[in-house]
């Protein structure tokens, strides 16, 4: 992500729920903090995995008062269907607003049928639930940053309903919003793909998103995919500038050149293209070494026993 000029926050995508959460949740920040200098949209697996994560980043910050002024770490809470809260979530929250980190809140419709869908059921619960969270967490610190938003189960009708609350949530709270986009249904990085990244990242923008989450995904986010990564941060960058007004920016994934020149260049596809460019961007990236003797400190965190997280105060 160091690399994509239009990727502005570096988020996890494999989340451990189990017994090892924790331990997995440690290891995987530990991984993001030593491999990118943009802001971190972390999803933990676990309430004691977040401790660890917030311990971890307040060594990176200087101290907790340091993270708390400049957070470059969000925790992305999922809160699961609307129509059936995560309890960890709760106690997520707890923590987050305890250290006065902004958190992210993610809550996922559920259609189940017909009648679910002409009732408006699942965004309905998923309303009550945000003024729920949001409630409790501005009556333990008023002015607890939060961003919330809703994603979407598999299908247009859910993914419609997904973006007219997150629309919603924008106009009628005046919140900042997220919303997934650069996701595509599609099991490979194929035409699909490429026309459902274009429209999920121009339908975010519309919404009135603040922060878009997601890009790359395909199978609804179930599976990351490198080139279509590259090919997100290529439609995101266009759509920046004809927001602003400017005019189309050039794209180094598309062939532009007269037919026997692509022929003598070896056919190139933008899968391909955006393939070789993901591969490029990996293998010559350096990370910048964390200062001083943090990395041990944060090794020792990785390998710390969970401790059980004190969520009073």
């Amino acid at each position: 992500g160091d690399a994509l000029p239009n990727v502005d926050v570096v988020t996890s995508r494999v989340r451990e729920t189990g017994a090892a959460a924790a331990a997995w949740d440690r290891r995987a920040f530990f991984a993001m903090l030593t491999s990118t200098t943009k802001p971190i949209a972390f999803a933990p697996g676990s309430t004691d995995g977040l401790k660890g994560v917030i311990r971890m980043a307040e060594k990176v910050a200087g101290c907790e008062e340091d993270l708390s002024k400049e957070p470059f770490v969000v925790p992305y809470l999922d809160f699961g269907r609307s129509s059936e809260p995560a309890e960890d979530a709760v106690d997520q929250v707890k923590l987050s607003v305890k250290t006065g980190l902004p958190w992210i809140m993610g809550c996922r419709l559920s259609l189940i049928g017909e009648a679910d869908a002409a009732a408006n059921t699942p965004a309905v619960a998923a309303n009550a639930l945000l003024l729920a969270m949001l409630t409790y967490a501005q009556s333990r610190q008023p002015g607890s940053p939060v961003i919330p938003g809703v994603a979407s189960d598999l299908g247009p009708r859910s993914r419609r309903l997904a973006m007219a609350l997150t629309t919603l949530i924008h106009e009628r709270y005046r919140l900042p919003v997220w919303s997934s986009g650069g996701v595509s249904d599609s099991k490979l990085p194929d035409i699909q793909a490429g026309i459902e990244t274009a429209l999920s990242l121009s339908a975010a923008i519309s919404c009135g998103a603040d922060l878009v989450l997601g890009s790359g995904s395909l199978e609804s986010g179930a599976v990351g995919c490198f080139e279509m990564v590259v090919i997100a941060d290529e439609v995101m960058g266009n759509l920046r500038q004809l927001e602003t007004g400017g005019h189309e920016r050039e794209v180094s994934l598309f062939d532009r050149s007269p037919r026997q020149g692509w022929i003598e260049s070896g056919r190139p596809n933008m899968i391909r293209s955006a393939r070789d460019r993901a591969i490029e961007l990996i293998g010559s990236h350096e990370s910048e070494a964390l200062t001083g003797g943090i990395a041990a400190e944060l090794e020792a965190i990785v390998g710390s026993e969970d401790q059980e997280p004190n969520l009073e105060g």
